[in-house]
């Protein structure tokens, strides 16, 4: 006889509730038993496997039926003595396990086989289940009696395995999957799985909270193992993999129940689970089969829509794609096929040129022109873009100085610059040392930031745009209005300039007028803040006399001109009448009251609602209790409930419990400075027990009979994952070490595009380079080994292809580690990029 299901209950089952273990394990059938009305229901049943004619009952009909047609004649007796309503409730409360028993029977197929099951009842209030109610949970255990039989190889010691999840630990996983998936003639398949942005899981819910859930999803992982002869291993980090029978309907059970486990933390869609598959040929190496489900996984990372993939050769050809820009791109540095375009910003009426913004450009040596949108998410996803930003920076200036010295009159130019930029390197020192190296004006320079990079709210954002504007560039905030800000966002810009993108002026005709108001509320504001407005993508004359009208000064876009090369805007700008050099200045309104606002003469409600945002009015008793006493349509719509109108009295009883003390905290500190208020994140429950985040302001108003009166302004940042959060998580958990080796003249070089491996190694980046470069990293390879890594790396060369190959090194502490190389050949007769090497390190 095997173990029984309870014994087999992780150690850390004590983090969660029994209820919560077994709602999250992989059972085949759930009943629901009312002992007081004297019926039972399937709550959860797999179709196609079982015999399970009825699904809902009374106890008095259904206890016979199942022990004549659906138990084994064998254990009938067991099965109705263990089933037994009057008895049941007396024998829960007095097991030793509290309120749980168990037993093991076989349960008919639906093609008429049997196969052991273990039934598992708990119930009563001890479990968090109303008096009278029980749960019974059907476990399949058949593959875990055959191997307690001994009809199938035990699995390695338990030292092999992961404390946490209680899995697999990598290397002890390949051993045993290749002994598996050997002489069997089973479709086999490989299911590789990581949860989306598990960093940020960690720093949202805690880390206790991120263990939890590795430890729950390692206890669905390791019920397949012992029931549906699977393999599971936790990989570290948030990876896991699963070399299991290929079935894409266990596929999906498996995806949802993870799927349920990180729902049960309250999360959002940003955390969802990601599956990718591949499905083993004849002969197939089991590493093999995980790198093309890892590349699966790659493939739906941000597509919310579509969580479980299968690995398709195509995959292989875009990741391939993605390697040649690369390769090609670092060509393209040293070749000068890169270069810029200006188009130009215009003031109107006149016309005349203010200034221009360069765009970056791609030319190959053979003429063939890289789209923008083809190579910048690539140089953007695997973090080549600021390289490209400072050349293209250099460039601008180089390029000023020459027309400069050639006695002509410059314009200023906008340069881009993205998060990513301030977030890798000092870009106010850059900027500076640019200035003098070519000895222009600072006023020559200006610097267009994306306003994702302002709703981020990153702290070194802040601080090196403040440095930059205290330095004397100008900033400009690029893509306002384009998906990421909202009007109340205005009063809080440290920027000299907004770029309004104009996709308000190209609503369709529903859409128009609103579109129109939002338009005019923005132009009205900031003009009253001294905001000087750039708008761009501007098309036809109708937008150009509309934007007049509204006082709109300065225009980029293709009523005026289109992007163009440096002779053509040279040509252009050669005329000092086509030019204005007074720079941006702004047309004031009249300092106004925010009570305006209140007159429904000028503002309607919807105006006032897009101006606003999500808002209402709330009573705090100043003690342990918080209404809301009026609201917008705004608020009503992000808040998003079924039950609203009971959520806002009490409202605190919806905060989870970190946060109700920042709530009353919040409270307490806008009594206190009714000037600027206070802000916060809190995280609030939602009707299916998920949680919403929501970044809160507060302003004090007064005090009423009832109590204190607070304003208060929302916005939902539940699925909004910053790009510095992206990045602090691509830098700690890419594992793996990428090397590009470029071959020159017959001489190999070697540059580190990736070095994940840092820590494991224990050298930096540019120490790898040297060692590779001066041959040194050899001797840190096993000797056993040297000659057959020698031997391998030559004959990839003579053959022109790729290859595997796994080796033991010695790092810098002197400890042994085990790495797997990949190298892959770029064959491309326009790049120096020979192999692109992916290591990765085997866990012990």
């Amino acid at each position: 006889m095997s173990k029984s299901i309870l014994d087999t209950m992780p150690k850390n089952a004590e983090q969660m509730t029994t209820l919560q273990y077994f709602e999250n394990s992989s059972f085949d059938e759930l009943i629901e038993i009312d002992l007081a009305h004297g019926s039972c229901r399937n709550i959860y049943h797999i179709e196609g496997k079982f015999f399970v004619p009825i699904l809902k009952g009374t106890l008095s009909d259904l206890i016979p039926y199942c022990a004549d047609h659906m138990v084994h004649p064998d254990e009938r007796e067991d099965y109705i003595n263990f089933i037994e309503p009057d008895t049941l409730k007396e024998r829960l409360t007095s097991f030793e396990n509290s309120c749980l028993i168990s037993k093991q029977l076989r349960f008919r197929l639906l093609d008429g086989g049997w196969r052991w099951t273990e039934c598992v009842i708990l119930g009563g209030p001890a479990h968090a289940l109303p008096e009278d109610i029980l749960r019974m949970y059907i476990f399949d255990i058949q593959y875990q009696r055959d191997r307690a039989n001994n009809q199938i190889s035990s699995y390695p010691a338990s030292g092999n395995r992961d404390e946490l999840t209680s899995l697999l630990r990598e290397k002890s996983f390949f051993t045993l999957a290749r002994t598996m998936v050997t002489g069997h003639l089973i479709k086999w398949c490989v299911v590789a799985m990581d949860i989306e942005n598990f960093k940020l899981f960690n720093d949202w819910y805690g880390r206790g909270a991120g263990d939890l859930l590795l430890a729950q999803i390692g206890a669905v992982l390791k019920h397949e193992e012992n029931h549906h002869g699977a393999l599971a291993c936790y990989r570290g980090q948030d990876d896991f993999c699963l070399l299991m029978q290929f079935n894409t309907e266990r596929i999906e059970i498996l995806f949802e129940r993870v799927h349920q486990l990180v729902k049960a933390h309250g999360s959002s869609m940003g955390f969802l689970p990601a599956f990718g598959y591949s499905v083993l040929d004849q002969g197939m190496a089991i590493l093999d089969a995980l790198d093309q489900a890892l590349l699966a996984v790659s493939h739906i990372k941000g597509n919310f829509h579509n969580r479980i993939q299968a690995y398709d050769p195509s995959m292989r050809n875009k990741t391939e794609d993605e390697y040649r820009i690369l390769s090609d791109f670092q060509h393209a540095l040293t070749h000068h096929e890169l270069y810029f375009c200006l188009q130009p910003q215009c003031q109107v009426p006149s016309g005349r040129i203010v200034g221009a913004e360069s765009l970056s450009r791609w030319k190959k040596a053979d003429g063939q022109m890289i789209r923008p949108d083809s190579f910048i998410p690539v140089l953007e996803k695997y973090g080549f873009v600021t390289d490209l930003d400072q050349y293209i920076w250099t460039e601008v200036c180089a390029w000023l100085s020459r027309w400069i010295k050639s006695g002509h009159t410059p314009v200023p130019i906008s340069v881009n610059v993205s998060q990513i930029d301030i977030l890798s390197i000092d870009v106010p020192q850059f900027m500076n040392e640019l200035i003098q190296k070519y000895e222009l004006p600072k006023e020559l320079l200006k610097i267009e930031i994306t306003e994702s990079a302002y709703v981020s709210d990153s702290s070194q954002v802040k601080r090196a745009v403040q440095q930059l504007r205290d330095d004397g560039f100008l900033v400009l905030m690029d893509d306002f209005g384009s998906g990421y800000s909202s009007l109340n966002m205005l009063g809080k810009l440290n920027v000299d300039v907004i770029k309004l993108d104009a996709q308000f002026l190209r609503m369709n005709d529903a859409d128009d007028r609103k579109g129109i108001r939002i338009l005019e509320t923005i132009v009205n504001m900031t003009k009253t803040m001294a905001l000087p407005i750039i708008v761009e993508g501007v098309e036809t004359d109708e937008q150009v006399n509309f934007l007049e009208s509204l006082g709109c000064r300065y225009i980029q876009g293709y009523r005026f001109y289109r992007p163009m090369n440096v002779d053509e805007f040279e040509k252009l700008i050669e005329n000092e009448e086509n030019i204005d050099t007074h720079g941006f200045s702004f047309k004031s309104n009249q300092q106004f009251l925010m009570r305006e606002f209140m007159d429904q003469n000028i503002y309607s409600d919807a105006m006032l609602n897009n101006i606003l945002g999500p808002a209402a009015l709330y009573c705090w008793d100043g003690k342990e209790n918080v209404n809301i006493e009026r609201y917008n349509e705004q608020f009503f719509r992000i808040v998003n409930v079924p039950d609203f109108v009971h959520r806002i009295k009490g409202i605190q009883r919806y905060f989870h419990p970190n946060d109700v003390p920042v709530l009353f905290n919040m409270l307490r500190t806008a009594e206190k400075d009714r000037l600027n208020g206070s802000s916060g994140v809190c995280g609030v429950y939602r009707t299916d027990g998920s949680i919403g985040r929501f970044h809160l302001k507060f302003y004090y108003l007064e005090e009423r009979d009832n109590g204190k009166i607070f304003y208060g302004a929302m916005s939902e940042i539940t699925e909004i994952t910053s790009l510095q959060n992206q990045m602090r998580l691509l830098s700690k958990y890419s594992s793996a070490t990428v090397v590009f080796v470029k071959n020159i003249e017959n001489k190999w070089s070697y540059k580190v595009s990736v070095h994940g491996l840092r820590d494991v190694m224990g050298i930096t980046k540019e120490e790898l380079e040297e060692e590779l470069q001066s041959k040194k990293f050899y001797s840190r390879v096993d000797e056993s080994i040297q000659e057959q890594l020698k031997k391998k790396t030559m004959d990839s060369i003579s053959r022109n292809s790729g290859f595997g190959f796994t080796f033991t090194m010695t790092n810098a502490r002197d400890e042994q580690i085990e790495l797997y190389m990949k190298a892959d050949i770029v064959d491309d007769e326009y790049s120096d990029v020979r192999y692109i090497l992916n290591l990765r390190q085997l866990e012990a």
